[in-house]
């Protein structure tokens, strides 16, 4: 579990917390690569859609989240608990939509244990992409704040023996939108720890975004 002192979001961190040390060629890169078209939908469970970051001068590094096969749930500076569910829709109509991408492979992966709940109430067998929208569903049950930092704190389900030594309660997270998606894709860390560790040594959710395979681009309206 990573820790580190919450700090309070502002543009002038947001800019310095993601652009610094990034080459001024990478600042500009925005998926899709081809500016004059747009993204496809994501057509599976476990799909990772993509947009431009609302800030003016910051659109390039993105913001990124989850299908769930029916909404994206998604980090973002709300009170309360950052972690939303929205619409296909309005996580579209935001900002310039880049598309979806798909970690290839996943359907073939191994079934995982997931607790149902943030009280871990009772554990099911669910296939791994399944398992990734339980993980972050239980993720957004238990919470958590929002931070504009590379590191996080991971969200954790209640501990009762004798899989904890003495009852441990749920841990809140603290998650930027990209790390969200790391941790709500832990899942996969226990059948393919390589393609797990690709996801998190990304800093920025654009490089996250352009880690994976698109789901093709359509020609934009006129």
């Amino acid at each position: 579990m990573k820790a580190y002192i919450p700090v309070r979001p502002s543009y002038l961190a947001l800019a310095a917390a993601l652009l610094l040390n990034v080459p001024a060629h990478a600042q500009s890169r925005r998926p899709p690569t081809v500016p004059m078209q747009v993204g496809a939908n994501p057509v599976s469970a476990a799909d990772i859609v993509g947009r431009d970051l609302d800030m003016i001068g910051l659109g390039g590094v993105g913001h990124v989240g989850i299908w769930t096969g029916n909404l994206v749930i998604e980090a973002l500076n709300t009170s309360g608990n950052a972690i939303n569910t929205n619409s296909l829709f309005d996580f579209k109509s935001r900002t310039r939509y880049w598309g979806a991408v798909f970690v290839a492979g996943l359907e073939k992966m191994p079934s995982q244990r997931m607790c149902t709940d943030a009280n871990c109430s009772y554990l099911v067998t669910l296939g791994i992409k399944e398992a990734i929208i339980q993980n972050a569903l239980v993720i957004k049950q238990i919470g958590a704040d929002y931070t504009v930092a590379d590191g996080y704190i991971s969200a954790r389900p209640a501990c009762s023996p004798p899989a904890c030594t003495s009852y441990r309660r749920p841990v809140r997270g603290l998650y930027r939108c990209d790390k969200f998606v790391v941790d709500a894709f832990a899942p996969l860390s226990n059948v393919n720890l390589e393609l797990w560790n690709v996801m998190s040594r990304t800093n920025r959710p654009s490089m996250l975004f352009s880690s994976f395979n698109e789901r093709g681009v359509v020609l934009q309206p006129k």
